[in-house]
């Protein structure tokens, strides 16, 4: 088993973890040595100190409040504002950063799209779902969006929501 701490405690810290058979900690320490030349002394050392003194899990408890708190609006603006139109529907996360939002199939959400134009023009940004899928050969899916709710405050999901809604009303 292996993660990170990149999303739990600082973007960018490049420190992650693992838990291996005793066997297999030093011939994997030094294969991963060998590929990256080791993570950052000094976040190591910051890591290693905000474990040891046992800052890490009310740090944990204070985010998952956060990003609950986002995810909960995300969801309820969803409901308010796309809730009764036809071929709309979420999936209601209960981990991550974001909400997977299927829009109905006559809107192409894609890069080639111009709902993607339109809607960046009206001031909401969101990640194509065709970058989301492992396709083999398959088209992805036209009609899909990955919405990040990790940064964002309550009141700029609410614009966000209500600015998306308005377009997905203009161009179904």
């Amino acid at each position: 088993m292996a993660g990170t701490f990149s999303k739990s405690f600082s973007p960018g810290i490049r420190v992650g973890w693992g838990f291996l058979p005793a066997d297999l900690q030093g011939p994997v320490g030094d294969q991963k040595s060998n590929l990256d030349f080791g993570a950052p002394l000094l976040a190591q050392r910051i890591m290693a100190n905000v474990l040891q003194d046992e800052l890490w899990l009310p740090h944990v408890d204070k985010l998952r409040a956060v990003y609950d708190s986002r995810r909960l609006a995300m969801l309820h603006y969803l409901n308010e504002f796309l809730g009764d139109v036809p071929g709309c529907h979420w999936h209601e996360t209960r981990g991550g950063l974001c909400v997977w939002l299927t829009l109905p199939e006559s809107i192409d959400t894609g890069m080639q799209g111009e709902f993607l134009k339109s809607a960046v023009e009206a001031g909401v940004i969101y990640v194509p779902g065709e970058y989301c899928f492992a396709s083999q050969g398959e088209s992805p899916n036209h009609s899909t969006i990955r919405l990040t709710f990790g940064v964002q405050s309550a009141e700029s999901i609410e614009r966000g929501i209500r600015i998306l809604s308005e377009q997905v009303k203009r161009w179904q």
